[in-house]
């Protein structure tokens, strides 16, 4: 529900959805559980498109470090996570965060997806 507002454009619903699945997912879910950083990654998007780079950022970095905990360290979703705040540095003009975050993505990738994967393309 919560990514159907954030498409059109709906993004203080699409938070309010977001911080109510969270809210359930934090009551009923470990505290690492990979279903929390997804909710953190799609919060910190609606941020991202209502311009509030910090607040994105923070919701990126907690996703990270769920990630980090629950999930391999070659998983395509810690990539995802790495490349959606390599977009906010950018936002932000801070390349040189934003590089740092492009590679480790990229890294990751290079190591999850198979050579002829698209996203190695970009």
């Amino acid at each position: 529900m919560g990514s159907a507002l954030n498409a059109k454009g709906e993004y203080d619903k699409a938070l309010e959805n977001y911080e109510r699945a969270l809210e359930i997912q934090l009551k009923s879910l470990p505290s690492n559980h990979p279903s929390l950083a997804l909710t953190y990654n799609n919060m910190g998007l609606v941020h991202d498109e209502k311009v509030e780079y910090n607040k994105a950022l923070e919701n990126y970095e907690t996703a990270l470090e769920i990630q980090l905990k629950s999930l391999p360290s070659n998983h395509p979703s810690l990539a995802l996570t790495y490349n959606n705040m390599g977009l906010v540095h950018d936002e932000k003009v801070e390349y040189d965060r934003a590089s740092e975050n492009y590679e480790g993505a990229l890294e990751i990738q290079l190591k999850s997806l198979p050579s002829n994967h698209p996203s190695l393309a970009t």
